[in-house]
């Protein structure tokens, strides 16, 4: 059986450090293969850490060359190569389905079929929308994500084998089917749209790869004495001081998410001292379905106020400034080490299903409703704007009655 990975190779050290390279080993012989790429021994833990001065680059290109490697390994096993043989295919670094597709693509610019970038359709669809008057957040969103994973396509270049790739670097960043599916359904709807306008045409490439828009994982179900024991954790000794820290402010941030209400973490890193000022917390929820914000206005609890007091940045115009701001490369970090925090929080303490960053708006939702608390009341709090008829007479509920809900639904043992 012919096993590999990327490794860093520190047998040799030039002036650009050592060499990535891509390690082949079977029946008692291994191989080394050059990628071309190097790193200092200190930018390298298991992979490619974020002080590499070519870390966005270089990171992107390591999950998506691990993803091939795979296929490529499971290919040479399943057809019995031996380690020569495995070697010379995987330096061809091509597999069947890639040779397909590359003849299908110079198929088409013989029969003179005319390419169309992806980014630059992507961007008149965006343009149409928008003067149309509709939402663009999705298409926003998705783009941003597919230049993180490649350089710009043909349209046509969608194939199976991209949507795989694309669908294994969404999920080792920490995506889950729900946003994978959010993510394949936008890029369909271009793809689709190109292909009405006969600018492609339609090869069916999303058949079957579109994962369930609804997770079957089961929802974290939380107990007043878990959100204790939560509270009192600590990072492990061996962390250090500096990452020791990062982890327990981050620990500090879901907490705050669930005392304020139950609140998304982009909503929490976008907060302005003005926005935590006379014993309230007041700002526009961001993540609405459709774009369409809506006010929160919540009384700031003592557990809340005192993870401000310890956490808060005074000296910087947003409460938590640690948290880089939103739609930026650095909150995507930020939110992916987040929920690396969480998970391995999780694990220590036995709590299953794993918490997540979505994790509070649940908790809460599922206390309040085990509490008895009025779904209306409980709406208002997490800033959920009703949509049945009957809800459209309804003005918002005074504060002083959310304020007892919300305390309620934090003190009562659930």
């Amino acid at each position: 059986m012919v096993q590999g990975k990327i490794l860093l190779d520190t047998r040799s050290k030039g002036k650009k450090g050592h060499p990535i390279k891509i390690y082949i080993s079977g029946n008692g012989s291994k191989k080394y293969i050059s990628t071309g790429y190097f790193s200092m021994q200190e930018h390298w833990r298991d992979g490619v850490t974020r002080k590499h001065p070519n870390y966005s680059h270089l990171s992107t290109w390591i999950k998506r060359r691990e993803f091939e490697l795979q296929q490529q390994l499971n290919y040479c096993n399943e057809h019995g190569y031996t380690l020569r043989e495995a070697v010379q295919y995987i330096k061809g670094k091509s597999s069947p389905q890639d040779e397909i597709e590359m003849l299908e693509k110079r198929l088409r610019e013989l029969r003179g079929q005319p390419t169309v970038s992806l980014f630059d359709f992507w961007q008149q669809i965006t343009h149409e929308r928008k003067l149309a008057s509709k939402s663009t957040r999705a298409f926003d969103q998705t783009l941003s994500q597919i230049r993180k994973f490649t350089d710009d396509i043909p349209i046509s270049d969608i194939t199976p084998g991209w949507i795989e790739g694309f669908k294994a670097f969404k999920y080792s960043e920490g995506c889950g089917d729900p946003g994978v599916h959010f993510y394949l359904v936008t890029i369909r709807t271009v793809y689709y749209a190109a292909a009405r306008r006969k600018l492609i045409e339609d090869q069916k490439p999303f058949n079957g790869l579109i994962p369930q828009s609804v997770s079957r994982k089961k929802k974290v179900r939380l107990s007043k004495s878990d959100l204790l024991r939560i509270a009192n954790y600590s990072p492990s000794k061996y962390a250090g001081a500096a990452r020791g820290k990062a982890i327990e402010q981050r620990i500090a941030i879901f907490l705050f998410q669930i005392y304020i209400g139950g609140h998304d973490l982009v909503d929490v890193a976008g907060l302005t001292w003005d926005d935590v000022s006379g014993g309230r917390v007041s700002f526009m929820r961001k993540k609405i379905k459709r774009g369409v914000p809506v006010q929160v206005d919540n009384i700031l609890l003592p557990q809340a106020q005192d993870i401000i007091n310890r956490h808060g940045t005074p000296k910087a115009k947003r409460v938590f400034s640690f948290i880089p701001p939103h739609g930026t490369e650095q909150y995507e970090y930020y939110r992916r080490y987040y929920w690396k925090a969480l998970k391995q929080m999780s694990e220590k303490l036995e709590i299953t299903p794993p918490l997540k960053t979505k994790s509070p708006r649940y908790i809460f939702r599922t206390w309040a409703g085990d509490s008895g608390a009025n779904i209306i009341h409980t709406m208002q709090i997490q800033g959920h704007k009703p949509k049945e008829e009957t809800f459209k007479y309804q003005g918002r509920v005074p504060n002083r009655i959310v304020d007892q809900v919300l305390q309620q639904v934090l003190q009562e043992d659930v």
